[in-house]
């Protein structure tokens, strides 16, 4: 269960845009090709300083040649509509 409460931000009104966006491509050859895509995000969009679009992910892909390994992760994007103004 996923409690994004505890993963959001605070609100900052100078910034549009705030947070963290990691993205990682690794490639690797060894018997097979390894291909290895990840991204881990926790990203605020703040419009008209009312409203909040945040976004929280993290969602992992890995194959070995044509097989999958890995694959598993979550998206969560929530709509907040501001009562009072952020600062």
């Amino acid at each position: 269960m996923l409690f994004s409460e505890n993963m959001t931000m605070d609100i900052d009104s100078t910034k549009t845009i705030q947070g963290s966006l990691q993205p990682v491509l690794d490639f690797k050859t060894e018997k097979e090709n390894v291909l290895t895509l990840k991204n881990i995000a926790n990203l605020n969009l703040l419009i008209k300083h009312k409203r909040v679009v945040n976004l929280i992910n993290k969602l992992e892909f890995s194959t070995y040649g044509k097989k999958v390994t890995v694959s598993g992760g979550y998206v969560h994007v929530e709509y907040r509509y501001l009562l009072s103004r952020a600062l």
